[in-house]
């Protein structure tokens, strides 16, 4: 890498934990930063979701794909959007309606018992 690589790389680092860490003055507790003050509606987390999960590649290659008459990676593509929508229009309504942190914490209240045996360990048994 040239010196300029590295610059630039450097700036960005800096610069996006200066911008993490003015985003963080707002969050007082782990509330706040999982449930965001329960202020963002579920449709926005469902886009942002949807966003953080495509990748350049997908969203290019996908199409390219469907062009050449391999619809595959449109029907998963497509399931991805579904299953955002679900949970947006289920879960987080749940979340925001109780005191659920995570989804773990969703499905414990859900009585689900292979997560109280599996994944919460023995501080639930």
């Amino acid at each position: 890498m040239t010196p300029i690589d590295y610059l630039v790389v450097g700036a960005y680092l800096v610069g996006i934990t200066a911008f993490g860490s003015w985003l963080g003055r707002f969050h007082r507790t782990t509330a706040d930063y999982f449930l965001t003050g329960r202020s963002v509606p579920g449709w926005a987390i469902c886009c942002t979701t949807v966003a953080t999960e495509t990748s350049t590649l997908s969203f290019i290659g996908v199409p390219a794909a469907a062009y050449t008459g391999d619809f595959g990676f449109l029907q998963l593509a497509a399931g991805f959007i579904l299953g955002r929508a679900i949970v947006a229009l289920l879960l987080v309504p749940a979340y925001f309606a109780g005191d659920l942190l995570t989804s773990y914490d969703l499905l414990r209240h859900a009585g689900v018992e292979l997560v109280k045996r599996d994944f919460l360990g023995p501080r639930e048994r």
